[in-house]
């Protein structure tokens, strides 16, 4: 099978992904393209641009294209005729609909257009989980009504039909039970976040956390790790300057061999995100054997057996809940296994043989 992979904004977790597929399916041959992760507004609309004239589509011959969401496939397949006569599936890692009230930016509806475009120009649409499905097609449909005319529902419905969620797979070699969890309440509590250092990841929250664990005196160590940008919320300097020596662990980038030990030696891994359609920075957190410590909202429910309560307009009471199942000796069940790359691969496989085929069906008819 010749495949080109197109990453319209190829992030950490982008990246992730493109290579678990890459080494599920080593028998394919991949035509990998991606643009970096920056200017996302332009790369909303400018990716289809950039790939039509940056790839070299005279010289492949693929049996499928695979685009991430940033990729504008309604645009793609205007501009790159051949684009016509190949089926495309689309894999959504984020949708424009799920913003926090406090963060919705300018140009939105653009971009969420953008977004409804390209699924109905794609063959088949995947959702790395059900929180990130539902959400789109909640939002699109409530778009829909707003607008003027000329919208109709139908044909969301037909798109939800013809949808499907498949979550970027994690690598089943590393996963692994933990029994660091027995130490909680005998050694400082090393707890990682590690998230993108931005509003929607909750760095507001984290605080509220770190104010409540020295309040009740509990021994702690916190690690904030994650990508950062030239400007990050100042609540990340504030948090830095109220730990102690004792309770500041690891602070900023790692590099992935010292990330993955860090996680390798930790006994838990903290979300307070309100902005997050995965969460595979937690689930790689779980596969190394830390306890997810994570909000009752997002994605994270169809993870984990159990959650801290989730308190939006709170974040005094949900940083209590959260100390409060940092403190928790019982372990949180999570089916890491169902991730796995030897499970998800039948998926993957299943979903873009079935596409060819219905592809190359309807070609035949015509």
């Amino acid at each position: 099978m010749q495949v080109v992979l197109l990453s319209g904004y190829h992030a950490r977790s982008h990246d992730a992904w493109c290579q678990r597929l890459e080494v599920m399916f080593p028998e394919w041959c991949w035509h990998r393209f991606l643009l970096e992760p920056r200017h996302f507004s332009w790369r909303v609309r400018g990716s289809s641009l950039a790939f039509s004239r940056t790839v070299p589509w005279s010289d492949l011959t693929p049996d499928v294209v695979i685009a991430t969401s940033m990729t504008d496939v309604a645009s793609l397949r205007g501009m790159v005729p051949a684009l016509r006569s190949v089926p495309v599936i689309l894999y959504v890692h984020e949708n424009q609909f799920a913003y926090p009230n406090q963060s919705v930016p300018k140009g939105l509806v653009d971009w969420q257009l953008t977004s409804i475009y390209s699924a109905l120009a794609s063959d088949a649409v995947i959702f790395n989980s059900e929180f990130n499905r539902t959400s789109f097609f909640a939002g699109a449909k409530q778009l829909f009504k707003r607008l003027p005319d000329y919208a109709p529902l139908d044909c969301l419905k037909d798109l939800e039909r013809r949808s499907a969620v498949i979550p970027v797979p994690l690598d089943d070699r590393k996963i692994v039970q933990s029994d660091r969890i027995d130490a909680l309440l005998d050694n400082p509590c090393d707890i990682v976040w590690n998230h993108r250092w931005e509003f929607d990841k909750g760095p507001e929250r984290l605080k509220r956390i770190v104010d409540t664990l020295q309040h009740k005196q509990i021994e702690f160590r916190l690690h904030v790790v994650g990508e950062q940008f030239r400007q990050s919320p100042p609540v990340f300097d504030e948090i830095y300057q109220q730990l102690t020596a004792q309770q500041r662990g690891v602070w900023g980038f790692l590099d992935e061999n010292d990330y993955l030990a860090l996680l390798s030696r930790s006994q838990c891994v903290l979300s307070t995100a309100i902005h997050d359609f995965q969460g595979l920075s937690v689930l790689t957190g779980a596969v190394y054997g830390c306890k997810p410590i994570t909000p009752n909202r997002l994605a994270y429910p169809e993870w984990f057996s159990r959650c801290y309560e989730s308190h939006e307009t709170s974040s005094a009471a949900e940083a209590e809940s959260a100390v409060a199942e940092i403190l928790n000796p019982e372990p949180i069940n999570s089916n890491l296994d169902a991730l796995s790359m030897t499970e998800l691969r039948k998926h993957y496989e299943t979903l873009i043989r079935r596409t060819v085929d219905d592809f190359s069906g309807e070609t035949s008819k015509n």
